[in-house]
């Protein structure tokens, strides 16, 4: 049950009212911000800034008192970086003289590249006419970056894979609904009473969404779980962890495993393939960094060349994500994580390259 009084309530007048209350009165309270969450994502009409205010305050909580994840901290360094280097700061002198040991080539100016659809982070301009299309690889952690064998190896993943471009995610969804969501059973326990909404709209709206559920079956499941189960501040899902005893991942990986076919390996082969020659080959160079501004330490590599897939095994652990791990013909293998981005059960489907 939630436990707003009446001035919590009066609060949620508009957003900057609310976010100027949240961080009065509960800005390290993550019991009470687990408390709003609950309510705003039960009355989510005109609260979707508020919510999200309150899902960045949880997260940097728990991300002890950093950024609210790892958008916001890549964010703010390839920003502190590019305005370093193109006002040549103490810092900036010495990236672009270490580069131009490493590349052969002097840096004019940078700029960042945004939105999904790159899958690079920087343009380097250099003095001689040429550009180079680079990514970059953080981590807040500070380590040796020499003994890393790839760019991405201390990073959350190569790819965010879109769902729309795999086969594998669609036919786990499709179990996942038929075992989980259709199930009478699970249900009760939960204590879910709406209607079951229909596969395709349960895929679209809770699957897909690079965010909360947004079927009112959906809201209202991760809602119940969480309340069902609510132990502290732990995280609360499908998972059988945190005293939750379902993990909706065991129940599903028999049948999983039954269907991934030669035919649909074969499908998938040909799909990673595809996006990793695409993400590859659009890098010409990369960059791993470690450590927090302004203490960031930096690594050059040149441009890597995709793997070659021959066969792709599937991996579980019980408690685990279900992993699948590409064998490749060149190069070390790797592995693509198919897993919940907002809580096991609850949406943000992922297809991870890692």
């Amino acid at each position: 049950m939630n436990e707003l009084d009446n001035d919590d309530i009066l609060s949620l007048v508009t957003e900057q009212i609310f976010k100027d209350y949240i961080n009065t009165k509960y800005i390290f309270n993550i019991n009470k911000l687990n408390d709003f969450n609950a309510y705003l994502e039960d009355n989510l009409k005109g609260n979707k800034g508020k919510l999200k205010y309150i899902d960045q305050c949880i997260r940097k909580i728990k991300n002890g008192g950093k950024k609210s994840g790892n958008g916001s901290d890549e964010s703010d360094r390839l920003k502190w970086l590019t305005e370093e280097i193109n006002n040549n700061t103490e810092f900036g002198i010495q990236f672009k003289d270490d580069y131009k040991k490493f590349y052969n080539k002097l840096i004019e100016k940078i700029d960042i590249i945004g939105g999904r659809k790159k899958h690079y982070d920087f343009v380097f301009y250099h003095t001689d006419g040429t550009i180079y299309k680079c990514e970059e690889k953080g981590n807040k952690k500070k380590y040796d970056l020499n003994k890393s064998k790839t760019p991405w190896e201390k990073a959350v993943q190569r790819l965010n894979g879109n769902l729309k471009y795999f086969n594998i995610p669609y036919i786990y969804a499709k179990i996942w609904y038929h075992t989980i969501v259709c199930s009478s059973d699970i249900n009760n326990t939960i204590g879910n009473t709406l209607p079951i909404p229909s596969f395709d709209d349960w895929y679209n709206m809770d699957c897909c969404p690079q965010g909360n559920p947004k079927t009112k079956w959906g809201i209202d499941n991760k809602k119940n779980v969480k309340n069902k189960w609510k132990n502290g501040d732990k995280d609360i899902s499908l998972n059988k962890k945190n005293g939750v005893p379902i993990d909706g991942r065991e129940l599903i990986i028999d049948e999983l495993m039954s269907k991934f076919t030669n035919e649909i390996k074969g499908f998938l082969i040909e799909q990673l393939q595809e996006a990793i020659n695409n993400i590859m080959k659009e890098k010409d160079i990369w960059i791993t960094t470690c450590g927090t501004i302004p203490n960031i330490k930096y690594r050059f590599w040149n441009h890597i060349e995709p793997e070659i897939i021959s066969n792709i095994k599937i991996k579980y652990n019980n408690g685990s994500d279900i992993i699948f791990q590409c064998i490749v013909d060149n190069g070390d293998n790797f592995e693509c994580y198919l897993r919940w981005g907002k809580g096991c059960g609850f949406s943000n489907l992922r297809f991870d390259i890692r």
